[in-house]
């Protein structure tokens, strides 16, 4: 009877141990969220040290999202500030491949550019501090877009604040630094020159990040959508004048459709790219497979609504 009842407890043990194997490998964490992020930057920078530091601080987030996950009533605000905190770690440990691979797919993968969710209602401004940086943001709240459209600006601005802050900041130190003439010694006379050397850069960056702003904001103007195929055939159907005020507004929708449709389908190219440039046999995972399962099922969808677009607006026209 014992040596039945040890049979069945080691028939037993194995099964567990080799179901780990088949199942996958062990999870660091309980929360599947942090799973991600973790096999994210182990092979994105499996060499690095600071791996193992950001393990650390993994662990109390993981705790955190489990906290969340568990109470009843799950507060998405919260979850958000979570996401958030999370990608700044992320940053702040250089693992900005992981932060963007991060944001990417747990803001958009399931439900990509909804808009009934209250965290994607960014028609505010207390996120931007500097006038010119709210002027910007006005100019596109008065745009007709989506609230997906307006947070393709939003993240722009966020950027270009972030740099003029940076760019305030310096001129602020060399300010402080020449007034005390007396005191400039050969070392403080080349650090002096070497933040304005970085003013120099800094400023040439802020330029070029305003026009790409302004130019956007300009074509969303004439143009509400941002993908190239997209654009062309709204402004095919706008050209042609041969639809009515209702039917323009069934055309929007359904060109809104279309633009999400190729969103949804670039997220899953990029994540399959991700792995194809890194090289790693080990990276084909069953995510890995479901990327490209959903990017051919997206693929096909994308085919068959374009020309059903195009044939509407103008059989003729060139994709």
């Amino acid at each position: 009877m014992f040596f039945i009842n040890y049979y069945k407890l080691l028939i037993f043990l194995i099964f567990v141990l080799t179901s780990e194997n088949i199942l996958g490998q062990k999870k660091e964490f309980r929360s599947e969220k942090i799973n991600y992020i973790y096999d994210k930057a182990k092979f994105l920078y499996d060499s690095e040290p600071k791996i193992e530091k950001l393990k650390n601080e993994l662990k109390k987030f993981d705790q955190i999202v489990m906290d969340l996950k568990q109470s009843k009533n799950q507060d998405q605000k919260k979850i958000y500030e979570v996401d958030k905190k999370m990608i700044e770690m992320l940053n702040k440990y250089k693992l900005d491949e992981a932060a963007r691979s991060f944001s990417t797919k747990y803001k958009h993968e399931h439900s990509l550019f909804v808009e009934d969710s209250s965290i994607n209602k960014i028609n505010k401004f207390e996120d931007f501090e500097i006038k010119e940086v709210q002027n910007l943001w006005r100019k596109t709240l008065e745009i007709n877009l989506k609230d997906s459209e307006k947070k393709i600006i939003y993240d722009m601005l966020i950027g270009y604040q972030n740099n003029l802050k940076k760019y305030y900041e310096l001129i602020e130190n060399i300010n402080k630094m020449e007034i005390d003439e007396n005191s400039i010694d050969e070392d403080k006379h080349n650090l002096i020159n070497l933040k304005k050397k970085e003013t120099k850069s800094l400023n040439n960056q802020l330029e070029d990040e305003y026009m790409k702003i302004m130019n956007k904001i300009i074509i969303l103007q004439n143009n509400p959508f941002l993908h190239e195929i997209v654009r062309k055939l709204y402004d095919e159907a706008i050209t042609s004048k041969k639809f009515s005020e209702k039917e323009e507004k069934t055309l929007r929708s359904e060109l809104r459709t279309l633009q999400e449709q190729f969103f949804r389908l670039d997220y899953h190219k990029s994540q399959i790219e991700e792995v194809s440039q890194y090289g790693k046999k080990e990276a084909i995972t069953e995510d890995y497979k479901k990327n490209e399962e959903m990017a051919e099922i997206l693929r096909k969808k994308v085919k068959k609504y374009s020309e059903y677009l195009k044939n509407k607006i103008n059989p003729h026209l060139e994709l």
